[in-house]
C-alpha cells in the first residue's frame, strides 16, 4: 500500500516535468496602466520595421498596426447587426444575425474593384477633412486607424502605442477593413486586399505605407481577384509571397517595370484551400539567416481551416520560393507534445528557421463551436522536419486565450502580442488598461537560463507537491475516521445487530480498544500521543464464535475495501522462504477500495486508499504462531 502511494507521487512529478522550465516567459507591458494603451481590435494587419544593429546590439523595431475588427456593439443595442471576428490576421467576419460565415464569395473584376477602392478612399479622405478628430462611427465594423508601437528607452513612462493622426497619413489612405495581409520590403509596408464589413465585400487593392513618413500611397499593382483570409510574407528584398484561401500562391514583384501581383504555379503536396492560416518567412539557407527581410526566404504555412468550425488543420508546409515546390513537414517533439489543429493563430519569425506560434482557435465539431487557445509554441524547421516545443509555461501570468491577434518580433528575443478576440466571452482585447492579468499589450521575452535558479524552483515545486499530497492524506485520514465512526455509532456494536449472541462483553472491549481510536480525529490522537491498536487476538474453544465475530467486526472497521480472510495453514509452504513471502503478500497487496469511493476523488482515490484500514482476519492462527522450537502440548508448545 505504501509502495502504491510512492509510485503515484513520482508519476505526478514526471507529468509536471514534461513541459520543463522554459527560457521564454510572458509579462504584461509596463505601460498597461496608461489610458492610451493601444488599439482594441482583432483581425488586423501588423508588421515590424527592419531591425537595426547599432554598436553590435540589436535595436528594437517599430511595429505598425493597421485596421482590424472593432469590438462588438453594445448588447443593449439589440437591433444592431453583430459582427464577430473569429479569424486570423487575414480572416473572415461572422455575421451572427444572418448566420453567414465569412465574406461573400462573389468576386469583382479588377477594374470594378479598383474604382470602388478609389471611391472608398476618396470618401474616407473627405470624411477626414470634414472632421479630422471624430472617431469612427459606432455602426462601423472595421477601422482604418494606423498605430505605431515603439519603446522609449529614455522615458519608459511614455505610452508604447501612438495613434498616427489622419492628416499625417497623406492625401488618400486605405478604406476601413479587416482580414487583410501585409508584408515589409525595405522600409515600405505593403497592404493587400481585405474585407470591408460595412460594404459587405472583399477588396483587391494594394497600398504602400512609408515607415519613415507614415504616408500611404495607392499602388499601381492590383490583386488578380478580391480576397481576404489570405496571408503574406516577404520572400526577397523585392518580392512578397501571398497564400490565398483558394490554395493559390500569388507573388508581388516590386522589381518589374510595372509592379504586379501574379499567380505562381506550384508543385508538391501543398496546404490546399485553407483560410486563416499562420504564415511567416524562414531563411532558405544559413547564409540567408539574418534579422531583416532582404534575404531570400521560403514561405511557412501552418494551420488554417476549410470552414468556420470544421476542417481544421495542424499541418505545417514549406514552400521553396526557388523551385516553387511544397513540402509537408513531419511533426516531431522531444516530449511528444504537439499543438492542436488551429486556425487564426498568431505567428512571428525569430530567425534561424524558428518561429513562435500563439493562440488561435481549435474546433469542437461535436457542438459546432470553436475554443480559443492560450498556448505558446516554438517551431523549428530542420529540413523536412517541424520540431515543436511548448514554451512559456512556467510564468506567473500568461495572456488570455484568444485568436486573430498579432504577434510581432521587435528583436529575436522579444515579441509583442496585441489585440485579438475571445469568442467564448465575446471580448476584444486591446485598450482596457489595468485589467487583471495584463491589460492591452503582452511581451514575450527569452531570458538566459539560470541553472541554479531552476534547481531552486524545482525543489520548491517538489516541496509544494509534497505539502499538497500531505494535505490530501490528512483529509483522507479524517474522512476515513468519520465513516468508521458512523459505522460503529448507535447500535453498531450491539450483538443483535451484528448477529453475534452472548459476546457483549467482548464487543464492549473491542469498541473501547479498537473502534474508538480509529473513529477519533487523527489530529486529536496525534496531539495526545496515542497510537491506535494495530491488532487483536481472539481465543477460545471451537465453535465459540471467533471467526464469525472477526468477520463482522472486519466489515464494520473496513467499509472502504473488502477484508482479507486467510486460514493459517494456507500460509505454510514446503519451500524455504515461501511461507514468509506468502505472509508479506497479504500485507503488501491489499484489496483495492470500492469504486464508489473513487468516483469523486481528484486523485482517483489514491490518498483515500492509503488511509483506509486494511483488516486481515487470520483463522486458525495457532497453526503458524507456535513458539520457536515448541513441539509439545500445553503452554510450552502453543
Amino acid at each position: 500500500m505504501r509502495l502504491l502511494f510512492i509510485l503515484a507521487l513520482v508519476h505526478r512529478q514526471q507529468q509536471r516535468g514534461l513541459s520543463g522550465v522554459s527560457a521564454w516567459s510572458w509579462s504584461p507591458s509596463n505601460n498597461n496602466d496608461i489610458a492610451s494603451t493601444g488599439p482594441q481590435v482583432s483581425g488586423h494587419t501588423c508588421v515590424a520595421s527592419p531591425i537595426k544593429s547599432s554598436g553590435g546590439a540589436n535595436e528594437n523595431a517599430k511595429i505598425f498596426l493597421f485596421g482590424g475588427q472593432l469590438p462588438l456593439p453594445s448588447s443593449e443595442d439589440s437591433s444592431a447587426e453583430r459582427t464577430l471576428d473569429i479569424s486570423g490576421g487575414a480572416g473572415a467576419a461572422v455575421t451572427s444575425s444572418s448566420g453567414r460565415f465569412g465574406p461573400p464569395s462573389k468576386f469583382q473584376t479588377p477594374a470594378e474593384a479598383r474604382a470602388e477602392s478609389e471611391r472608398l478612399a476618396a470618401a474616407a479622405s473627405a470624411g477626414r477633412r470634414s472632421n479630422d478628430d471624430d472617431p469612427p462611427p459606432a455602426a462601423a465594423a472595421a477601422t482604418h486607424d494606423l498605430w505605431v508601437y515603439e519603446k522609449d528607452k529614455e522615458d519608459p513612462s511614455l505610452p508604447d502605442w501612438t495613434l498616427v493622426p489622419r492628416k499625417d497619413q497623406g492625401i488618400s489612405r486605405p478604406s476601413a477593413r479587416s482580414h487583410a495581409a501585409a508584408a515589409v520590403l525595405g522600409h515600405m509596408m505593403f497592404l493587400f486586399g481585405g474585407y470591408d464589413p460595412a460594404a459587405g465585400k472583399e477588396l483587391g487593392d494594394v497600398w504602400t505605407l512609408s515607415m519613415k513618413s507614415h504616408k500611404w500611397s495607392l499602388c499601381q499593382a492590383w490583386m488578380p481577384y478580391e480576397i481576404s483570409n489570405h496571408v503574406a510574407c516577404a520572400i526577397s528584398k523585392t518580392k512578397v509571397g501571398i497564400f490565398t484561401r483558394r490554395g493559390d500562391v500569388l507573388v508581388y514583384d516590386d522589381d518589374l517595370p510595372t509592379p504586379s501581383v501574379l499567380e505562381r504555379a506550384t508543385t508538391g503536396e501543398g496546404p490546399g484551400e485553407l483560410r486563416s492560416c499562420a504564415c511567416c518567412g524562414i531563411p532558405r539557407t544559413a547564409a540567408d539567416d539574418a534579422d531583416n527581410a532582404e534575404n531570400e526566404r521560403d514561405m511557412l504555412i501552418f494551420g488554417g481551416s476549410t470552414g468556420e468550425t470544421s476542417g481544421f488543420s495542424s499541418d505545417a508546409f514549406r514552400l521553396d520560393t526557388t523551385s516553387w515546390e511544397w513540402t509537408k513537414l513531419v511533426p516531431k517533439s522531444p516530449n511528444n507534445e504537439f499543438p492542436p489543429a488551429l486556425r487564426s493563430a498568431s505567428v512571428a519569425s525569430i530567425g534561424k528557421n524558428r518561429c513562435v506560434v500563439f493562440g488561435g482557435a481549435a474546433s469542437n465539431e461535436r457542438v459546432g463551436a470553436i475554443r480559443p487557445s492560450d498556448e505558446t509554441w516554438l517551431l523549428t524547421v530542420d529540413g523536412d522536419d517541424a520540431n515543436w516545443e511548448r514554451i512559456a509555461v512556467d510564468g506567473p501570468v500568461n495572456p488570455e486565450a484568444r485568436l486573430a491577434a498579432s504577434l510581432i518580433a521587435t528583436t529575436p528575443e522579444e515579441l509583442v502580442l496585441q489585440g485579438g478576440y475571445d469568442p467564448t466571452n465575446e471580448r476584444t482585447f486591446g485598450s482596457t488598461p489595468g485589467t487583471a492579468g495584463g491589460g492591452a499589450t503582452w511581451i514575450l521575452t527569452k531570458r538566459p537560463i539560470d541553472h541554479s535558479k531552476i534547481a531552486k524552483e524545482k525543489a520548491a515545486r517538489q516541496r509544494k507537491m509534497r505539502d499538497a499530497q500531505l494535505t490530501e492524506a490528512e483529509a483522507a485520514a479524517s474522512r476515513v475516521s468519520d465513516i468508521i465512526a458512523g459505522a460503529g455509532s448507535g447500535m453498531g456494536f450491539d450483538g443483535a445487530s451484528l448477529g453475534v449472541g452472548g459476546l457483549d462483553h467482548v464487543l464492549e472491549e473491542v469498541k473501547r480498544r479498537i473502534w474508538t481510536p480509529l473513529a477519533a480525529p487523527p489530529k486529536l490522537l496525534k496531539e495526545l500521543g496515542i497510537q491506535p491498536t494495530r491488532g487483536l487476538l481472539l481465543y477460545g474453544g471451537p465453535g465459540c464464535g471467533k471467526t464469525l465475530l472477526a468477520s463482522r467486526l472486519g466489515n464494520m472497521l473496513s467499509p472502504f475495501r473488502p477484508i482479507t480472510v486467510v486460514n493459517g495453514p494456507e500460509i505454510l509452504d514446503k519451500f524455504v522462504g515461501s511461507s514468509e513471502e506468502n505472509l508479506r503478500r497479504i500485507f503488501d497487496d491489499p484489496p483495492d477500495i470500492y469504486d464508489e469511493f473513487k468516483r469523486n476523488e481528484t486523485d482517483g482515490g489514491v490518498a483515500l486508499g492509503h488511509a483506509a484500514v486494511h483488516v486481515v482476519v487470520m483463522d486458525e492462527f495457532d497453526a503458524v504462531a507456535r513458539s520457536r522450537g515448541g513441539g509439545g502440548a500445553g503452554a510450552g508448545g502453543q
